[in-house]
Order: structure tokens, then sequence, then C-alpha cells
């Protein structure tokens, strides 16, 4: 097995490759330059690697949520390499993959990773692994309002006492910094270096992905933008007026 996987969804692009064991990854120091940044990076990284692309099981992609333009250079990145050297791709969520960072939190730690969706609303979810690298599902991956999303996680610690504290990733941890020193249970911030989406994480859970089979091609490949970008919304809403207005 060797996996390629590809991340950029956060503020920095990054690529890894791994062998189920192994992890090597690659990232840009520049906010947002996906774009120029990313396919070079996979080449650079192949190259020092000594990786050829007939060598490689499959493609991996972060798949969202995130930035909806990083989103969509990450599936097109991916998608195109895939079909270019005919791989099946692993399609990997986004929040989910942060429950897979090394080193891992104790078990006793809720990994939360919180993306600022604007709006007053968040992309968020909430996870913890066991021991034995179980990851458990506590709170759902979803688009909330900031407020509720916190009421959740607030029910969740008070519903597991076995839980002594809280590790806040994502950019979500400057845009709320308010609403996280008002959480009213242990919590912090991961470490700025460990604290945005990174392709070992996505490499972590594709291999779990593809070892249990979870892949499919570049045409089923989807992203998961958990809302309407801004400019399908206010269509929508424009369509949705015009509509309620023709029916008087």
């Amino acid at each position: 097995m060797l996996i390629l996987a590809i991340e950029t969804t956060g503020p920095y692009a990054s690529v890894a490759l791994t062998d189920g064991t192994d992890y090597r990854m690659l990232t840009n120091d520049s906010d947002y330059s996906h774009l120029q940044e990313t396919v070079p990076m996979v080449k650079k990284l192949m190259e020092q690697e000594n990786v050829k692309p007939e060598e490689l099981s499959a493609v991996a992609v972060s798949r969202g949520p995130g930035s909806f333009t990083g989103v969509r250079i990450g599936m097109a990145t991916a998608k195109g390499l895939a079909q270019i050297w005919d791989k099946p791709v692993i399609c990997v969520p986004t929040l989910e993959s942060f429950a897979y960072s090394e080193p891992a939190p104790d078990p006793e730690t809720v990994i939360a990773p919180i993306f600022d969706a604007r709006r007053s609303q968040t992309y968020a979810a909430a996870y913890v692994r066991s021991a034995d690298g179980a990851v458990t599902e506590l709170v759902p991956g979803a688009a909330y309002d900031t407020d509720s999303f916190f009421a959740m996680l607030g029910s969740v610690m008070s519903e597991h006492p076995e839980l002594k504290r809280v590790e806040f990733f994502g950019d979500g941890t400057k845009a709320f910094a308010g609403k996280l020193e008002a959480f009213g249970y242990p919590c912090g911030c991961a470490p700025e270096k460990s604290r945005f989406q990174t392709a070992d994480r996505v490499a972590r859970l594709a291999v779990k992905m593809y070892t249990e089979n979870s892949i499919t091609d570049t045409y089923g490949c989807e992203p998961d933008y958990m809302r309407l970008p801004e400019a399908e919304r206010k269509l929508k809403e424009k369509l949705s007026a015009q509509a309620a207005e023709a029916a008087k």
C-alpha cells in the first residue's frame, strides 16, 4: 500500500506519502497559495521519496468542509492526477481527519475541530480517540450555529465525566476565542504548528479507509461543503424571492 494524500482545505496546503507505517509530508509556507504550490509539492515529494505514479495504490484528498476555493483546488488536483494515473480516489472527511493527529491526545481529551464558516456559524465536530486508536464521534460533523455547537459540546462533557478536557483545532480557535474562554469546561487550543489541516492526518485516515475498501473513482468523489457557497446561496435566495413575487 502506498497512498498520496492532498490537503488544501485550510490556510496551508500540504501533501503526504504513506505506506501505512511511515508518513512523509511537505507543507507550503504561505497562506492560500494552493493553486500555485500543490502540484509542485506533489512532484517534489514523489521525487524525494523516489516514488513513481504506477507504484501508488490510491490518491487521497481532503473533501471538506473548509475554504470553498481550497476544497475545489484539492479536489481538482487529486481527481486529475488519479485519472491520469488510473488510480482510485479516497475522499477523506476533513473534520474527522483531526482525530488522527499524532501524537494522539490522551483518551480523556475531546478533539474538537472548529472552522469559521462566517455568519455566526462554524463547521465543527467532536471526537475522542481511545488508547487502541479507535475513534468515536461525539458531535457529528456539520455546519452549526456557534452557540448551538458549544451547547452540544457542553452536553457531551456533562454526560461523560470521564472526559476531562477539550482540545480545539482549526481557524475557529481565533474567530471564536471569546466562546472558548466562556466554555464551562477545561479546554485549550492545539499548538499553533498543529492547529490547522495537514496532509499527514488525511493520510492516516485514508489508510483506514483504504483497508476498509472505502474508495471510489474520480466520478464518485465529491466535495463536502456542508452548505452552499455564498454566490449559490444568494442566487437561491434571489430565485426564491422572484418565485414568491410571481405567485402573488
